[in-house]
């Protein structure tokens, strides 16, 4: 792997993300200083370690490490597209809450925290409630955030909703349909 088309993608993809290098090192577990080191081309990375930080990025592995031109992750699953993840982030940090208190406060697993965080895991509407009543903000505020698509291959459906044209009960319809399909 070449160390200036790591440090170079890694930097694209780190600002193309919600993240910084910090949020990146937390989220990943590697520390900061290698984070770095990775970020100047000083060093790259175990593959194990490219791996977690193409998984939070949202980008492929191999485009990471340089052996493919595709940015895209595949995947065949639902995905969260918006700003929701970045939201519950924001809010998290904004409370000064760790995952930990998040997890122990509204009941949600902390791995589901951390996938919803990073766009990874559609946040049921139950788990919406949870994080609503925990954040004091309305559902419906919320639900503002979120568009869902569909990833098959490389073929993408993309759902928006607007919500000013709905009301809460009829979104929240169209969630659990959305749902229901994974």
């Amino acid at each position: 792997m070449n160390n200036n088309t790591f440090a170079e993608r890694l930097n694209k993809a780190l600002s193309d993300s919600i993240y910084n290098a910090s949020q990146l090192s937390k989220l990943t577990g590697i520390s900061k200083s290698s984070i770095s080191e990775y970020l100047s081309g000083k060093f790259t990375p175990k593959y194990q370690n490219t791996q977690k930080i193409a998984k939070i990025l949202g980008v492929s592995t191999e485009w990471l490490s340089g052996t493919s031109n595709s940015i895209k992750a595949k995947s065949n699953s639902f995905v969260v597209y918006g700003k929701i993840g970045s939201y519950l982030f924001n809010e998290r940090i904004k409370k000064n809450y760790s995952i930990k208190d998040v997890s122990k406060k509204a009941n949600i697993l902390e791995k589901d925290i951390i996938e919803i965080e990073n766009n990874q895991l559609v946040p049921s509407v139950e788990l919406l409630e949870k994080f609503s009543k925990l954040y004091n903000c309305p559902i419906f505020d919320l639900l503002n955030f979120i568009g869902y698509f569909v990833e098959d291959s490389d073929n993408f459906s993309y759902l928006t909703v607007d919500i000013s044209k709905l009301n809460e009960n009829k979104l929240i319809d169209i969630i659990k349909f959305i749902e229901s399909k994974k």
